[in-house]
């Protein structure tokens, strides 16, 4: 089975952490799906900050707690993104009324990390060139 595949059948039922890293602004999310796999975010801060001091590009999402080596960003723009923006927004749509105060914060932080999806830096299926030749 593909990725994408995979990735199209996901069903988000637990926010394990959504959290901005210690590198300046990465953010992170962690789920358990509904077959009680890891599933994983991963938006890397890129070296060039915006206005506001905060800037992406780089966005993958992956199987398992470490992003396998070979894994390529996902370009802004196409069905990847969209299908991982909805599984993201169902998710938060679909939260108890009544989280607890750690679930809030994990739950403000993933609605950061989607505001900054939406935002990031265009990633182009050109840049997958580049990545390509970082793995060989």
């Amino acid at each position: 089975m593909t990725k994408s595949l995979e990735l199209s059948k996901v069903k988000l039922i637990k926010l394990k952490f959504a959290d901005v890293h210690r590198d300046g602004g990465s953010y992170g999310a962690s789920f358990e799906t509904e077959n009680s796999l890891e599933y994983n975010v991963w938006l890397q801060r890129s070296k060039m900050p915006d206005n506001y001091g905060l800037h992406h590009r780089w966005l993958f999402e992956f199987f398992g707690s470490n992003r396998p080596e070979g894994c390529l960003p996902v370009v802004t723009g196409s069905e990847e993104e969209k299908a991982l923006l909805d599984r993201l927004k169902v998710f938060l749509a679909s939260c108890t009324l009544n989280p607890t105060a750690s679930e809030r914060g994990y739950l403000d932080r993933l609605r950061e990390l989607v505001h900054y999806i939406e935002r990031r830096e265009p990633c182009l299926p050109s840049d997958l060139r580049i990545w390509r030749i970082k793995i060989e």
